[in-house]
């Protein structure tokens, strides 16, 4: 395995990454460097495996992480002795809590999957699904908001502001439920995080819509400006409005937003809770897998 601070340092005329680099968002390119991390790449006949890792303290959590990603064309089969080989080089360099491993299939056009389902050599090693990262390229859309009179999507105020951290506060621990991080985790502690986290709530990169019916609160979507991506942090309609549409109306106000703005493209993350319909839908709403997350919890 040779490791180096940047893709481009690997030096070989035979290995052609700029297809695979050029699939990747700047975002993903500075993740290694600016999280205190490496870029490694395997070389095998030829064939090879691109990949980084990187490590740091979850501000939400307060557990040190380690992310590995694998950079992977199409239907390759997932190797179990590299990612061993990865997560042994890790293991002498850094104390961790947990590792998420996501797998990203470069130009691969994933129409379903189950959310709970893992490769087998994946398993083996002893991850298990976290969630699934989707991304979408925006493009002009029919708004369908006035097919719901009673509904008012607005901008955010100050006033909402204990309704939508409610909204991620249920949101955030759904996430740690699934990652079976209910008994590791100090929920007072992790309230008092994401508070520290979302203050202010709506900023400069921050953007909050909200959803009414009859003058009462009943969802947001909140999304982040990086670069030139839109990235979803949290779209929550409350129970008992459900299933009525609210959610599309209130991407669709997004995705509108991101239009105005030049930006033509988000991403967001699928909780492995949720109901696998949630892909089905998404996936007919123009969304397309990028990646899906595996974790490995560890024991301190």
């Amino acid at each position: 395995m040779e490791i180096v601070d940047h893709p481009s340092l690997f030096n070989d005329k035979k290995i052609n990454f700029l297809p695979t680099l050029k699939l990747l968002s700047e975002e993903e390119m500075n993740y290694p460097n600016s999280m205190d991390g490496k870029w490694f790449l395997f070389r095998e006949e030829k064939k090879y495996l691109l990949g980084s890792f990187y490590f740091g303290i979850n501000e939400i959590t307060d557990h040190t992480e380690c992310y590995i990603n694998i950079f992977m064309d199409g239907y390759t089969v997932v190797n179990k002795e590299k990612v061993s080989y990865v997560m042994n080089y890790i293991n002498r360099i850094v104390d961790k809590e947990s590792i998420n491993l996501d797998i990203y299939r470069l130009e691969f056009k994933l129409l379903y999957e189950p959310l709970d389902s893992i490769p087998t050599e994946l398993h083996e090693l002893g991850f298990r699904k976290s969630f699934t990262i989707v991304d979408k390229v925006i493009k002009q859309d029919t708004d369908e908001s006035h097919l719901y009179k009673e509904l008012i999507i607005r901008e955010y105020r100050n006033s909402d502001y204990e309704n939508v951290l409610e909204c991620l506060i249920e949101s955030f621990l759904l996430t740690i439920r699934s990652e079976d991080l209910e008994n590791k985790v100090d929920q007072d502690k992790l309230i008092k995080n994401i508070k520290n986290y979302y203050s202010p709530l709506s900023e400069r990169n921050r953007y909050i819509k909200v959803a009414e019916v009859n003058s009462e609160f009943v969802g947001h979507i909140t999304y982040e400006i990086i670069g030139n991506l839109a990235v979803l942090v949290d779209v929550y309609v409350l129970e008992e409005y459900r299933s009525k549409g609210y959610t599309r109306v209130l991407t669709q106000k997004m995705e509108e937003h991101c239009l105005d703005l030049g930006i033509s493209k988000t991403e967001g993350t699928v909780d492995p809770l949720n109901s696998t319909v949630v892909l089905k839908y998404l996936f007919k709403d123009g969304w397309k897998s990028k990646s899906v997350s595996y974790l490995m919890n560890y024991e301190k």
